[in-house]
């Protein structure tokens, strides 16, 4: 929510305009939320057959248009037919806005501004790693930006998915290397790989804790522990 309101808001006037998104559910989701008091008049996500069929649900709730195209839930940004591509083109026409998660800076600066000071408010100097899943990178890049001015010796572990199999919003490595943010600038410890059954059977001992979170949390949560473990030896 907080890279959808920070685009949002990074704009300049939307009176009357339509937003096309190319999303897993959760940004697009979000922009559909705020939309309204943008004067945004409609939003449409691009997403891959993929999704679950839940997911598309809660988008139609939330009165988005639903465009499926061919492709995996993360699309390669090259890929003339994939989901980014179709929503960059269908955003050059007249009355169509395509904010582009991908490519816009209001993304990890969303997580600059807002996720890494509350952290730190929290935390304070006994913050010592932070570990993420990398999707479009945004979480990771703006909150460890804003950390590392203040806590210099902040680890910063990221978490990437496991080759053929589907978890929502992130990626492998190959396909980090299709996002546009500059985030190994910022980290400090070795990719580790988490596949989907790890993430869904993590993210259910969350929710059985008290935690309502979905797979891609599960499979955040999951590389830390490997993170750990992996310091511990």
């Amino acid at each position: 929510s907080l890279p959808a309101w920070e685009m949002l808001s990074s704009h300049e006037d939307f009176t009357g305009s339509r937003l096309v998104e190319a999303s897993s559910g959760n940004t697009v989701l979000s922009l559909a939320a705020f939309a309204a008091q943008f004067g945004v008049e409609s939003v449409t996500a691009i997403a891959s057959p993929d999704v679950s069929e839940g997911k598309l649900a809660l988008l139609r709730l939330m009165g988005v248009n639903v465009s499926l195209v061919e492709g995996p839930i993360c699309p390669n940004p090259n890929d003339p037919n994939g989901a980014i591509a179709v929503a960059r083109n269908n955003g050059k026409k007249r009355g169509i806005i395509n904010l582009d998660q991908y490519s816009n800076v209001a993304n990890p600066g969303a997580h600059e501004k807002i996720t890494g000071p509350q952290l730190l408010d929290q935390l304070g100097e006994s913050l010592g790693l932070i570990c993420a899943g990398l999707g479009t990178t945004g979480t990771l890049l703006g909150t460890a930006t804003y950390l590392r001015r203040h806590l210099p010796n902040v680890k910063v572990a990221a978490v990437v998915r496991t080759p053929n199999n589907s978890v929502p919003g992130v990626r492998t490595r190959n396909g980090l290397r299709e996002v546009g943010f500059a985030w190994e600038d910022v980290i400090t410890e070795p990719l580790v790989d988490v596949d989907e059954q790890s993430s869904y059977k993590t993210s259910i001992a969350l929710v059985r804790m008290g935690l309502l979170v979905g797979p891609s949390s599960g499979f955040a949560y999951e590389g830390l522990m490997r993170h750990l473990k992996r310091m511990e030896k």
